[in-house]
Order: C-alpha cells, then sequence, then structure tokens
C-alpha cells in the first residue's frame, strides 16, 4: 500500500528535511508534547515503526508527519491499527463531532484543507493505491479504503499507468477504486484524482502530453472507474519541449468539458511550476493547483530519477515550497517500502 500526503508549509524553524508540505505556516505553535522512540523510530504505544520524525509543532496546521507501515503480510489490519494509532499521536489533525455517511459512531476525522481556486477541500492524507487489486487483492483494498473513510479520509489518487509493470495489471488500479466507490456510495464526498500521459514503460524518453494522447488517457481512466469526472487530474510527467501554455490550453479544455475540476501536476520541476503559474495568471486560465513528486528519508540513486524522469523534493525546491506556499503532495512516503 503506498500513501500520499498533502501538507501546509512549515516554519522556517522547523528542522530541515521532509516533515511537511504546502500552505501556511502554523499559528501558536507549541512543542508537541508526543514523540517517537529517539532509538527505534517506533511508536511507544504498538511499536509498529514510524517514519523517523521526533518532534512536530502543535496548532493551526503545524504538526510532525506521522506515517504508519502497512506491512504486506496482513495490510488490512496494520493499515485500521495505524490509522486509529496515527490519528491519536497527531491531536492539531484530529477533531470530533463531525462525521459524514460512511463514519461510524465515534470514529475519530482527520483534517481537510482547501485547495485554492478549486473549491476542492482534501483530507490532509491521500490514500495511493497503486497496488489496489494487484498486490493488494479487491477484498484487502476494499477494506483499506473503508477503514480510511471512516477515519475521515476522502483523497484517493491512482494513475492510468499503475500496475502496467505487472501482467494484466494495467488500469486495475482505477477499476478497483471505482467498484469500490460504486459499493460505499457517496460519490459527492470524496475527492477522487488520477495522473495521465505517463510515458510508455519502454520507452521513458518519449514524452506522451501531446493533447490526443492526453485525451485518450483521461477517457480511458473515466470508463475504468466509471466516472463522468474526476476531482483532480494529473498529467504525471512533464515535456519540457512543449511550452506550458499549450499544456495548461488542453487541460482548461477538460475543465470546460465537465470531465476534470481541478488540474494538477506531477513530477514537474520547480522551474516548470513556477513557468505555468505566471503563465495561467497572465492568461486567465485555470493554473496547477498541486504538484505530486517523490517525498521520503530515503535518497535514491541519481540514475533511477533519469531513468523514470521522476523528481525528488530537496533542500532547494523545499525552499521554494515554503516561500511560494504552493501545494505539493509527496509520493512513495515508504520509499516503496524501505522504511517498512
Amino acid at each position: 500500500m503506498t500513501t500520499t500526503t498533502v501538507w501546509p508549509a512549515p516554519p522556517s524553524s522547523w528542522p530541515s528535511g521532509p516533515t511537511a508540505i504546502g500552505w501556511t505556516r502554523a499559528a501558536s505553535a507549541k512543542p508537541s508534547s508526543r514523540s517517537l522512540d529517539p532509538v527505534t523510530a517506533r511508536d511507544p504505544g504498538t511499536g509498529i515503526p514510524c517514519r523517523p520524525v521526533v518532534r512536530g509543532l502543535e496548532g493551526d496546521w503545524g504538526a510532525c508527519r506521522v506515517e504508519r507501515v502497512a506491512r504486506q503480510q496482513n495490510p488490512s489490519k496494520v493499515c485500521r491499527d495505524a490509522a486509529q494509532r496515527a490519528l491519536e499521536m497527531t491531536a492539531p489533525w484530529v477533531h470530533h463531532g463531525h462525521r459524514n455517511a460512511h463514519m461510524s459512531h465515534g470514529a475519530a476525522t482527520m483534517r481537510t484543507h482547501a485547495l485554492p481556486n478549486t473549491g476542492l477541500t482534501p483530507s490532509v492524507i491521500c490514500l495511493g493505491g497503486g497496488d489496489w487489486g494487484t498486490k493488494i487483492s479487491p477484498d484487502e483494498a476494499f477494506r483499506i479504503m473503508d477503514h480510511f473513510v471512516e477515519h475521515g479520509g476522502n483523497f484517493f489518487d491512482t494513475a492510468h499507468i499503475y500496475a502496467a509493470w505487472i501482467e494484466g495489471g494495467w488500469g486495475v488500479s482505477e477499476r478497483t477504486l471505482g467498484q469500490w466507490v460504486r459499493r460505499a456510495g457517496g460519490r459527492e464526498r470524496l475527492l477522487i484524482a488520477t495522473k495521465g500521459g505517463h510515458p510508455h514503460l519502454h520507452s521513458m524518453d518519449s514524452p506522451r502530453l501531446k493533447p490526443d494522447l492526453v485525451k485518450h488517457d483521461l477517457h480511458e481512466s473515466l470508463d475504468r472507474l466509471g466516472m463522468d469526472h474526476v476531482d483532480i487530474y494529473y498529467v504525471h510527467r512533464d515535456d519540457r519541449a512543449m511550452p506550458v501554455g499549450e499544456i495548461l490550453g488542453f487541460l482548461n479544455e477538460f475543465i470546460a468539458a465537465g470531465w476534470v475540476r481541478a488540474i494538477g501536476c506531477s513530477n514537474w520541476t520547480i522551474e516548470r511550476v513556477a513557468e505555468a503559474r505566471a503563465y495561467a495568471a497572465a492568461h486567465g486560465l485555470a493554473g496547477f493547483c498541486v504538484n505530486q513528486i517523490r517525498w521520503n528519508l530515503a535518497k535514491a540513486k541519481g540514475w533511477f530519477s533519469e531513468k523514470m524522469k521522476t523528481v525528488a523534493m530537496d533542500d532547494r525546491q523545499l525552499a521554494w515550497y515554503r516561500e511560494s506556499g504552493f501545494p505539493v503532495a509527496g509520493y512513495a512516503a515508504q520509499a516503496r517500502g524501505f522504511f517498512s
């Protein structure tokens, strides 16, 4: 199981490194009274390994990120236990008294935060579905998604390319998510994001961001999901040879057609994100509302980023996100199991 997280920007006094992401400084922050075991990086209450973030901030949108491990041998049980413990440990995210139709009596709910200029209010934790229906069986995936929503999560992430590297896996993640949504109901309360325009895996050096190719991916994704629209549609990779105006132009056509509510980018550099923001503002277009990049405590080998055309958080980019306040979502938060 993978998770994606969307966070507010930390104050400049926070420790350096990937602890939080996104929008605003914490108001009236105070040191957190809870911390992980500094030696084992395990939760003192359960012994389950956590991300080795020791201290956080409590206040209005300030908190350390406490991420739990969904172990492969029993992902649904660990997800249930971890979600509850994470909610208990991250008090600033938890509030009581609000429940939607999915939530059982007494369940805690995680906080949400509005994405500027979109009308969307995602939960601050997003559930990623790269392995839904393949490594994680549909029944297990359904149980994980049920538990996520029971605890206030509403933000789900998948992609047109997911599981294409597994025989018979292409499209299974999106279809599994769509099946769960139809089973669970309440589509209007969920925020569904998918991605398209990813290069073919055998030709990663050949971008696929031409309008007709991305439109094909979008409609195939909608068909798999069984939906007439998605809430956020990311372009999964960049084509730096294409002007940002051309990319934003056809994505805005998707918005006008009602196929997507907002647009995002994934694996874009801060230079290209800044260029796209400026172009959208100057031409009255909807701009990207979020960039999804790799962000975890591991440092991937350079060849991986080059081969797969990915972008990973580093100190220079983190400084830009803090300064600009532009939302960012971090994928591979557990480094594909390295921290599990």
